[in-house]
């Protein structure tokens, strides 16, 4: 509580306001549509590429995908042919999921990297705030190597 005030939450009992307001906003169906509007041509405001998305939620549904692609008119087959999903369930496993998918995306026409979400298991493998410092650190470490992808790959400095 404030001191004082008798009223509010202790500094290390506050509630994440960002993670609640961003709850069913349609971020991860903003995923599924970007995997096929991502393969589109260019003149269709697409990147005629291959998706490849790191999900850590374990949101990620192919049968949504199928169902984007319908509305798009494409073939639903020849769209999942072309995204590559992987569950990561730790943040280890995002970060050996991330050097192994640079590997692939410097031999394949690749054109987007999706991690839905960044910081899930961030969350869950570094719990409170004694362990902050590290979290932080993992974080700057994992966006370093996504800008390494990102200029391997011509898209900025």
């Amino acid at each position: 509580m404030e001191e004082g005030k008798g009223s509010g939450f202790a500094a290390a009992a506050r509630p994440p306001l960002l993670p609640s307001l961003l709850r069913s906003t349609g971020k991860t169906q903003l995923v599924h549509t970007l995997c096929v509007t991502c393969q589109l041509p260019p003149d269709q405001g697409g990147a005629a590429g291959k998706v490849a998305v790191i999900d850590s939620e374990g949101a990620f549904r192919p049968e949504r995908v199928r169902a984007v692609a319908l509305r798009f008119g494409l073939d639903p087959d020849a769209v999942l042919d072309n995204v590559l999903a992987a569950r990561a369930h730790t943040f280890e496993q995002m970060d050996d999921l991330l050097v192994a998918l640079a590997a692939r995306m410097a031999e394949e026409p690749f054109r987007l990297l999706i991690v839905d979400s960044l910081t899930a298991n961030l969350r869950v493998d570094y719990v409170g705030r004694g362990e902050l410092a590290e979290r932080q650190v993992k974080l700057a470490l994992f966006m370093s190597k996504l800008k390494k992808v990102q200029r391997r790959r011509g898209g900025g400095k």
